[in-house]
């Protein structure tokens, strides 16, 4: 899955206000949506700092983020890609319970101890001599 940080274009949304990442599915033609949101949204979070970051996204699929209350407003999004075949590196060091990012499908682990929280076809590289 992927995750997306949205920064509201033009300071368009105050913080606090509740977001939600809808597939772009949910509307099959064209133009950009109008009034209250269609089905459910994948995931929802607060504006806080000028930004939220959503997560569980389908890596690829476009979204709308939706101002959930009335007047609704739509940004446009797309779900960063993750490229087939890409990895991503982890330094644990001696850390054995270090979190396994969700943005690559595999990982190289980078420390002392085995990793607990390797997945499938992660490698990890034994710093120890």
């Amino acid at each position: 899955m992927a995750s997306f940080t949205f920064t509201p274009p033009g300071g368009k949304y105050a913080d606090g206000i509740t977001l939600g990442a809808y597939p772009a599915t949910n509307w099959p033609n064209p133009p950009a949506p109008s009034g209250a949101p269609l089905g459910s949204a994948t995931n929802t979070q607060t504006l806080s700092s000028g930004t939220c970051t959503f997560t569980g996204l389908t890596p690829g699929v476009s979204y709308w983020v939706v101002k959930t209350t009335t007047p609704y407003a739509y940004t446009a999004i797309q779900a960063p890609a993750i490229t087939p075949g890409a990895m991503g590196s982890i330094v644990h060091l001696a850390d054995a319970a270090t979190v396994r990012p969700t943005e690559y499908p595999q990982y190289t682990w980078i420390g002392s101890i085995q990793p607990t929280n390797m997945a499938d076809y992660d490698i990890w590289i034994d710093t120890v001599p």
